[in-house]
């Protein structure tokens, strides 16, 4: 696998967040996706309804 990918876009890897998510429970981690697309849920439609508004 090629990792000289550093000048795509999101192509660097966070090694510090892999390694918080390895140490993890499966239920942690299954608990912190399910925050993780609550909060991106609520941004989506926050933002749907400014643009509703104007």
């Amino acid at each position: 696998m090629n990792e000289e990918n550093h000048d795509e876009p999101g192509g660097e890897v966070d090694k510090s967040l892999v390694a918080m998510f390895i140490k993890m429970l499966p239920e942690e981690r299954l608990r912190a996706n399910d925050r993780a697309a609550s909060a991106i849920m609520e941004l989506r439609n926050a933002f749907s309804k400014k643009i509703r508004q104007k």
